[in-house]
């Protein structure tokens, strides 16, 4: 996850990682945000995390806020059949957004490995 991902990304420096374990029996999604400014942990600055729908280059609708900013960043959801799909096949994207940057600081793919 990085700025460069975002559109029209900002100026930013900061970056983070992503990890999800998906379980295609239960449609449920298992997923984990690391952050850092700079190097230096997330602080009050940040205000939300989501998952979206959206192929890289272009934004999308959000499926799901995560629920809290403490690190690790992680949450648990059930998705959609469409939402699946999205999932399956590099759909979806990752952002954190900060007061800085409140359309987003950085962003990254969830890609299937």
């Amino acid at each position: 996850m990085d700025a460069r991902q975002v559109v029209n990304g900002p100026p930013s420096r900061d970056f983070g990682t992503y990890a999800g374990l998906y379980d295609p029996q239960t449609n449920i999604l298992v997923s984990t945000i690391g952050y850092s400014v700079e190097g230096a942990p997330v602080t009050s600055a940040h205000l939300s995390a989501h998952l979206h729908r959206g192929r890289p280059g272009t934004d999308g609708p959000i499926v799901f806020s995560f629920p809290s900013l403490t690190l690790p960043i992680g949450a648990t959801v059930t998705l959609s059949e469409e939402d699946e799909v999205l999932l399956l096949n590099n759909g979806m994207y990752v952002d954190v957004h900060t007061r800085l940057f409140s359309q987003g600081e950085v962003r990254g793919t969830v890609r299937r490995q």
